[in-house]
């Protein structure tokens, strides 16, 4: 059902019949259509979240992660952005409200009330290509049939990744996903160069990587953060070995994590 509800959202998209993709999207639960459209590509997402009624666009909120609704939502104009905040039921506002980093909080409450401040200017909205959907944006890396293979010393291999492509475009978080020695790092080796695949090809920037020197570094996390604390936690860590009160902390770290 997934698979086909994606292919068949974005084939609507395609065809811009918006009515047709807010339709498909009502069918579905809150819950399920908000997955839906987090499987399209960010571009898209925008695209149709601009097109969704007020009433169905608060109650698609609510099941979004809280950043991809700060973001959704300031594709709209602020007026827009204003009447689907308040469609919101006070329950889902509030724990939106409260799940906003500090900073993103106070300016979304300064753009609500309508007032603009010098670090918040206003968002100008860049007319929409002709076709509806953006431009194809340049891959900063680009992995084509990637694979990677260890020979034992019986001359068996040892397939570590299977052959797979990767995107990676710009302004994009890429998060791996996989259990202890299922290649993730590995892979992260290939795509900066640091090691070869045993087939396939990496491009950077359209070029083949082998012929680059990408400005690219690994800085793993597992020697620098306490696993048991959360993310929050350990930004506060050097504060807290300072001395230095809860709230300020806190604060600092919020405003660390925001930037």
């Amino acid at each position: 059902m997934g698979a086909l509800a994606d292919e068949k959202l974005l084939q609507i998209l395609s065809q811009e019949r918006w009515d047709h993709a807010i339709s498909l999207l009502e069918q579905l639960g809150a819950s399920e259509a908000a997955n839906l459209l987090l499987r399209l590509p960010f571009e898209q997402q925008e695209v149709l979240f601009r097109h969704l009624p007020l009433e169905f666009a608060a109650t698609l909120v609510r099941s979004l992660p809280y950043y991809q609704a700060y973001v959704l939502l300031h594709s709209r104009p602020a007026q827009e952005m204003s009447a689907i905040v308040d469609r919101m039921s006070p329950g889902d506002r509030l724990q939106f409200f409260e799940s906003l980093p500090e900073e993103a909080w106070q300016r979304l409450m300064d753009e609500l009330s309508g007032k603009q401040t010098e670090s918040a200017p206003a968002v100008v909205e860049a007319p929409l290509p002709a076709a509806g959907l953006p431009p194809p944006v340049t891959p900063i890396i680009k992995a084509r049939q990637v694979e990677k293979r260890y020979a034992q010393p019986d001359g068996r291999q040892i397939q570590v990744i299977a052959p797979i492509d990767l995107s990676v475009e710009p302004d994009r978080i890429i998060a791996l996903l996989g259990p202890s020695g299922s290649g993730k790092s590995t892979l992260l080796r290939i795509l900066s160069g640091l090691a070869p695949p045993s087939a396939g090809e990496v491009f950077w920037h359209d070029k083949p990587l082998r012929d680059c020197r990408p400005p690219v570094a690994i800085v793993f996390q597992s020697f620098a953060l306490f696993p048991w604390l959360t993310v929050l936690d350990n930004v506060e860590v050097p504060l807290l070995a300072r001395g230095m009160q809860h709230f300020e902390r806190h604060r600092r770290a919020l405003r660390a994590l925001h930037s």
